[in-house]
């Protein structure tokens, strides 16, 4: 016979709630209203609370009495469903067995698609890793390529420099002197021993006697001396006898204010109009550089101090600036700009930033400048 769990659709497994949802599909088919019928209704109804008391598994028939009605049609109507019953719970078996596939192929999905992710994403942090080291090193070369191409364009700043005040520069004459020094030796030994013979000391020395009386001119190269407080070279007066003597300008040393510290920017004096670069320092003094190709401290300070570094060498007073050239060590050549973030010089940091830009179109003003 059919039990109250059969009647449901229901088991011992099933909550409450369950066994309620159950309860009210079936009686919404099975009420009168619907086309069910009263003792139909009362057969699910009281299906219902033997569920919930725990007798599910008691049969119908056996348990509850009809008042009314014919009995062999009722049984036709539970038989009916009953059958209604297993075809429901069959498909409810079909669509979790369908929807439990679904979940296990969505996982399946899911788990691929977080793999296929993870490769992306450490491909992706590789290719990363590789721009940023590609551009370390492209940066290294520019940086590099900078300080050659500054180190060169000094070079030729400071030779044509040269070639404008001096003229062509004379080459270095070291070994070739020494080995005219070695040829005349040899000469005056050969006359020596010549001269000791009867006869030709004679011929000798009408030979090497001159026929006129050349005047003899002497050529001096006077090179720029450090420049004095009054910013002249003072030269020795011309004589007669003296030769020519060119006076090498010296730079001026006129510079403009600069608002901004750390920063370096390109210039002009303002008397001369030549280009030079400066950075300025928190305590306002300032590192110059001219067309001349030499670093200059100018100490931000109304008294010429005792002390300062060793490096430093005297120049002259420039309004409230003292100033000095850096003649070695931090700060007197372009390596040690390109290579640092910020120079100590006589104990005031100065920053380097923009350096390189400002090295650049210096080299180009005064390359201009001196054509």
């Amino acid at each position: 016979m059919t039990t109250f769990h059969e009647m449901l659709g229901t088991d011992d497994s099933m909550s409450a709630t369950e066994v309620k949802k159950r309860y009210k599909s079936i009686s919404t088919r099975v009420h009168p209203d619907k086309g069910g019928s009263d003792a139909l209704m009362r057969i699910v109804t009281q299906s219902y609370n033997f569920v919930l008391k725990g007798d599910g598994n008691k049969e119908v028939f056996n348990s509850v009495t009809v008042e009314k009605g014919d009995v062999s049609k009722l049984q036709a109507k539970v038989r009916l469903l009953e059958k209604e019953n297993r075809q429901l719970k069959e498909a409810y078996d079909r669509v979790q067995k369908e929807n439990d596939k679904l979940k296990e192929e969505l996982k399946d999905q899911v788990a691929e698609q977080f793999t296929q992710q993870r490769r992306h994403d450490r491909a992706s942090h590789q290719t990363d890793d590789e721009l940023k080291r590609l551009k370390r090193q492209i940066k290294d070369k520019e940086k590099e390529f900078a300080k050659l191409e500054a180190e060169y364009n000094s070079y030729r700043e400071k030779r044509e420099h040269a070639v404008a005040v001096e003229g062509e520069p004379q080459r270095r004459r070291g070994p070739k002197r020494a080995s005219g020094l070695l040829v005349l030796l040899g000469i005056i030994l050969v006359v020596a021993m010549l001269g000791s013979m009867p006869g030709v000391s004679e011929k000798i020395a009408a030979l090497i006697a001159p026929k006129e009386a050349k005047e003899e001119r002497a050529v001096t190269i006077v090179r720029p001396q450090k420049p004095v407080e009054n910013d002249i070279i003072e030269l020795e007066p011309l004589s007669e006898t003296q030769p020519e003597v060119i006076t090498l300008p010296t730079e001026f040393f006129d510079i403009h204010p600069i608002n901004q510290a750390g920063m370096w920017g390109n210039f002009r004096y303002q008397e001369s109009a030549r280009p030079y670069i400066a950075v300025k320092s928190k305590k306002g003094s300032y590192v110059v550089r001219g067309c001349e190709g030499n670093f200059y401290f100018y100490l931000n300070s109304p008294n010429k101090p005792l002390r300062v570094s060793p490096n430093l060498s005297y120049r002259r007073q420039q309004e409230n600036f003292h100033v000095y050239e850096i003649q070695y060590g931090n700060g007197s050549a372009l390596d040690n700009w390109f290579d640092s973030n910020s120079l100590l010089i006589n104990g005031e940091s100065f920053a380097n930033a923009n350096f390189a830009q400002a090295i650049n179109r210096h080299t180009q003003t005064c390359l201009a400048t001196n054509r």
